[in-house]
């Protein structure tokens, strides 16, 4: 066929590679197999040993990114070099686009071990960020508590703890006006400020 192209036919077999009689790959009906003789994806590694079984490697310099994309490119998974230092350290992030949007980092574990959601420079162990409505953490058991909106920034900006079982959900946080508040909400959208502080 065209110059300086190698073709491997099995005609409806696999093929495998070998080394000294050894099996190593194998490719079966467009799947490969890596230590695998029976693949069951596109790329199939196994490994009888404990430990790395693969690896990714980028450029050995200041801000350089090696990662993987998902999904037509929507969503990937990223190692970074820091930008400084002497040898650099590493931060992992994690991406994923929205419906008529862009990818965009969600979640980032940096160099010093501290977790960033929504926020892309963390400066403590767990650093939550978001906007009026989606800024805080749920904690629940069941299915979603229906909200009326308008109360959502008093309500969530903080920590929410839910039961749907008893239809109520109670909630920390800092709300409207400046002020750290106790709120509680049932199933039926009432919202009960219970306390406040400051502001």
């Amino acid at each position: 066929d065209a110059v300086g192209d190698i073709i491997l036919d099995a005609d409806g077999g696999d093929t495998i590679f070998r080394d000294g009689g050894t099996e190593y790959m194998r490719l079966d009906a467009g799947s490969l197999g890596i230590g695998t003789d029976s693949p069951d994806n596109k790329l199939h590694v196994n490994s009888t040993s404990s430990g790395v079984i693969a690896k990714f490697t980028g450029p050995n310099s200041y801000n350089a990114e090696s990662g993987l994309e998902f999904s037509v490119g929507r969503a990937k998974i990223s190692g970074f070099l820091n930008g400084s230092g002497g040898t650099p350290g590493t931060s992992l992030r994690f991406y994923t686009m929205p419906d008529g949007g862009s990818v965009t980092e969600r979640l980032r574990i940096n160099s010093s071990g501290r977790v960033g959601i929504g926020d892309t420079d963390p400066d403590t162990v767990l650093h939550v960020a978001g906007d009026s409505t989606t800024g805080g953490i749920k904690i629940k058991q069941g299915a979603q508590i229906a909200y009326t909106p308008s109360s959502l920034a008093n309500h969530r900006q903080g920590i929410t703890f839910e039961n749907t079982n008893s239809g109520h959900s109670y909630g920390i946080g800092y709300g409207q006006g400046g002020k750290l508040k106790f709120s509680y909400y049932d199933n039926s959208s009432t919202y009960t400020e219970l306390a406040s502080m400051g502001g």
